[in-house]
């Protein structure tokens, strides 16, 4: 992950075709912040989030462009979608990283925060952290609890969708609810 977050790029946003940024953001933070102020004004979100939730969560991504812009100053490759299902493992080695539909320039924040969503095994985030460190990689101080409000624009994009099961919902606002 420290390798994928060393390529950077002048500018945040989405890639085109040619794997140019064509839909640049004011800053990595911003369009995260900006993503997630943008989904809590939907239908969808009213109707299965609270009010006092809404305004916990909006009150969070008013915040998190700075944070994350203050943590990783420098838009980096993102793969958006970094999890154990994604990571090709030959001979006990990382051989590929796969699926890569949603990557575009910004936090590295956002993969962190997808990476530790849900309960590792002990030792995990010790053993993480040295290693991402030692390829380079920035962790600040607090790393751990800005990835997870930068995973908010993940999990609030899941919470969007049409085909939102209750299982699914719930496990949701579970992980919705330990940011807030």
């Amino acid at each position: 992950l420290a390798r994928i977050s060393a390529y950077t790029f002048p500018v945040a946003g989405f890639f085109d075709a040619e794997l140019h940024v064509s839909e640049p953001w004011a800053s990595a933070g911003a369009g995260i912040g900006g993503h997630v102020l943008h989904l809590l004004e939907q239908p969808k979100m009213r109707a299965r989030l609270s009010f006092t939730e809404i305004a916990r969560l909006r009150s969070i991504a008013q915040r998190l462009a700075a944070e994350l812009d203050a943590a990783w100053p420098v838009p980096a490759l993102c793969h958006s979608d970094f999890k154990a299902s994604n990571l090709l493992v030959h001979e006990g080695r990382l051989s590929a990283v796969v699926d890569w539909e949603f990557a575009h320039s910004g936090s590295p924040g956002v993969a962190l925060g997808q990476l530790f969503r849900h309960a590792l095994p002990d030792g995990f985030e010790k053993s993480f952290a040295a290693a991402y460190r030692a390829e380079g990689g920035n962790l600040p101080k607090g790393w751990r609890e800005l990835a997870r409000r930068a995973d908010l624009v993940n999990l609030l994009d899941f919470m969007n969708r049409s085909d939102l099961t209750k299982d699914w919902e719930e496990d949701l606002r579970r992980l919705i609810s330990k940011t807030v």
